[in-house]
């Protein structure tokens, strides 16, 4: 597992600087990571597809350290961004990978810049729920209060200052994950220095936090919107659905595949949020197979 905080990233400049780890040689990748997340998520893989690939793992704008200076962090900015991002370094079409928010803003690149896009795959994608369907107590205390206005941010700052790092990567992945126990030692002390590190952020990490959960939000309860934007993706698409998930229900992943029955849809039981983190060969393997099947540059 590649660990090194700093290799293959620098700063490319897209209203100002977004940090980017480009590693590899092949067929682009780009890997959209998810709300609160950082390039990092995609640790437990990257060695393995870049054995193949160009990948391109980029900070989205207010995560990481990619700082706002001005830029939104919606998912439809940070959309904008990668389209100029692919663009700036000559890249396109790339099969593009992203999980939970990243797999959302993958699905709105895919749908809004068709040409940049050669394959789609969505890991545990940010979608809506079925009508009627409830939310959890779960869902509400780490998603829904921090994304409030103003109540959000505050209170994630205290959370920030009150709870060291060590216990803010284990009640988070205490979320995310099914088995937190197995996932990578080597991730997971990545995890805690990236908590402290955090600590630098305080004055903006909250804030941009709320403000993509914010825009998440407004997609998803969209959901005419939302259905149309997925009628309009083109490219072969695999989605792919932990069924122990309790940050997107897999309830959202069967009411996805619903709109899009003509999309590989596949679960892995026993698993939670981040299965390219909790079952890494696994993911692989079927990443790998399907792109083999649909011809899709691997």
């Amino acid at each position: 597992m590649h660990t090194a905080l700093t290799a293959g990233i620098s700063a490319v400049d897209i209203d100002g600087p977004v940090y980017v780890r480009d590693l590899g040689e092949g067929p682009p990748m780009l890997l959209i990571h998810g709300l609160g997340g950082s390039l990092h998520n995609w640790d437990p893989i990257l060695d393995q597809l870049t054995a193949g690939h160009r990948v391109i793992a980029p900070n989205l704008v207010g995560f990481g350290s990619t700082e706002p200076l001005g830029r939104s962090a919606t998912v439809d900015a940070n959309r904008q961004m990668l389209e100029r991002l692919i663009e700036h370094l000559g890249v396109g079409p790339v099969t593009v990978m992203g999980n939970s928010m990243g797999g959302l803003i993958a699905m709105l690149l895919a749908s809004k810049a068709p040409d940049l896009v050669s394959g789609l795959i969505l890991v545990n994608p940010a979608s809506p729920l079925p009508p009627r369907a409830r939310i959890s107590p779960a869902m509400v205390m780490r998603l829904v209060i921090p994304a409030l206005p103003v109540v959000g941010p505050a209170s994630f700052r205290t959370w920030m200052r009150a709870v060291p790092p060590e216990q803010q990567v284990a009640d988070t992945l205490q979320f995310v994950a099914k088995y937190p126990d197995r996932l990578p030692k080597e991730y997971v002390e990545v995890a805690v220095e990236l908590a402290r590190q955090r600590m630098d952020r305080i004055d903006w990490a909250p804030n941009t936090f709320a403000e993509a959960a914010q825009s998440i939000g407004r997609t998803l309860t969209n959901r005419s919107g939302f259905k149309a934007m997925v009628r309009h993706i083109l490219t072969p698409t695999l989605l792919v659905h932990g069924d122990s998930d309790q940050v997107v229900p897999p309830l959202a992943a069967e009411y996805l595949s619903g709109l899009r029955p003509d999309w590989t849809y596949r679960v892995f039981s026993d698993t939670g949020h981040v299965p390219m983190i909790e079952c890494p060969d696994e993911f692989l393997a079927l990443v790998d197979s399907w792109m083999t099947a649909n011809a899709i540059a691997a």
